[in-house]
């Protein structure tokens, strides 16, 4: 510690002028003591700021932050690669792979926009109640399987009440094909004996069973084939039937000309006409049935009736109108299908979209004849 004598004697002085002397304005100067305070502190060291010299020349226009930011191809992706050798056999490989199977997803894309404007359509005519019989004069022709097909769709988009309804006056198969036994619904002529006690849906849906995945009910064939029967009262009970329901589709058999077949023509709202590819005796007796009920009166029910063809391509669609005589958009061809060509019991989900929407198409084409003309 210093001593006394070493402190500063009398008061700290400024420049030669007392610290406590006054300031002109009155406060007293302590700058004397903050100089003095900082003696012992290192002085800072002052930057020289250096001139720059002039750049020469016109000055460049700066560039905006947006156009030195990178692309959004360099940010996502970054530069494009380069392919050597194995790059380009992995890019033929995957043009291969699309040639061979890309277009199956265009044709699904187009069979979904199809399918969904088919059920649009048939449920905008869901209040169109008909009448459809199917005919040709030949077995085998793809009647039973237009029947059956037809009529669990149109009931599974529409959910309403529908018939199929066996006329054949042989032993049909129609029952079976609905997954039901024939001893289990009522059949032919026991609707036509008891057809005046069946006018009320209450006792009609006692007699008959359905179809388990639609609920479309069926008036089975006889096990024998039967002659004894009336044409009128046959058409009464058909009226009957269709009370019942909102549509009926008559399975009719080969006998053009017989009292189901004719009754199922003349109470009809459209006639589809089927047959087979592959088949000629099929395709050439749609003709002849065609001929056959034009010549018994019932040419305009031909001329808007429906063609439908199992087992062709569609390519043959246009071949067959010109054929029959039918504008193109009243002929149609179902794809063949494995599940439908062995007589397998009705299931909806068992065939592929595609034949799926060639069978709505046919039922809007049907809805369509089916409307009364406008007046």
């Amino acid at each position: 510690m210093e001593s006394g004598d070493d402190l500063p004697i009398g008061p700290p002085t400024r420049g030669g002028r007392a610290i406590a002397e006054a300031e002109p304005d009155g406060r007293q100067d302590h700058t004397g003591t903050e100089a003095a305070l900082n003696s012992h502190a290192p002085t800072p060291v002052q930057e020289v700021a250096h001139p720059q010299p002039e750049k020469s020349g016109p000055k460049k226009p700066r560039r905006s932050r947006l156009q030195d930011a990178p692309t959004a191809r360099q940010q996502t992706t970054g530069p494009r690669p380069q392919y050597g050798v194995h790059g380009v056999i992995w890019k033929l490989g995957g043009a291969w792979l699309y040639s061979r199977f890309g277009w199956k997803w265009l044709i699904r894309l187009s069979l979904r926009d199809r399918f969904e404007n088919a059920m649009e359509s048939l449920w905008d005519l869901r209040k169109t109640q008909m009448v459809i019989a199917t005919v040709n004069s030949k077995g085998g022709s793809g009647k039973t399987t237009a029947t059956v097909w037809l009529s669990a769709f149109l009931a599974f988009v529409l959910k309403r009440q529908i018939v199929a309804f066996d006329v054949n006056e042989s032993p049909g198969h129609t029952a079976k094909r609905l997954g039901v036994d024939r001893e289990e619904t009522i059949q032919l002529r026991e609707f036509l004996s008891r057809r005046n006690s069946l006018r009320h849906y209450d006792s009609f849906a006692k007699v008959v069973a359905s179809h388990r995945q639609t609920g479309v009910s069926v008036i089975a064939s006889e096990e024998a084939s039967i002659e004894s029967l009336h044409q009128e009262d046959f058409e009464e009970a058909l009226y009957i039937a269709k009370r019942n329901a909102h549509s009926v589709f008559c399975d009719c058999g080969n006998v053009i000309d017989g009292p189901t077949n004719y009754g199922a023509v003349k109470k009809a709202d459209v006639v589809v006409f089927t047959g087979i590819a592959g088949f000629d005796d099929s395709l050439d007796d749609i003709s002849n049935t065609m001929k056959r009920y034009t010549d018994l009166g019932y040419a305009e029910k031909v001329k808007s009736g429906i063609v439908v063809i199992f087992g062709a391509y569609n390519r043959n669609r246009g071949e067959f109108a010109a054929r029959y005589g039918l504008p193109i958009g009243r002929v149609f061809v179902v794809p063949f299908n494995k599940y439908m060509a062995r007589n397998n019991p009705v299931l909806l989900d068992m065939i592929p979209r595609q034949v799926q929407v060639v069978l709505l198409e046919i039922l809007v084409a049907i809805a369509k004849a089916a409307q009364a003309p406008e007046t």
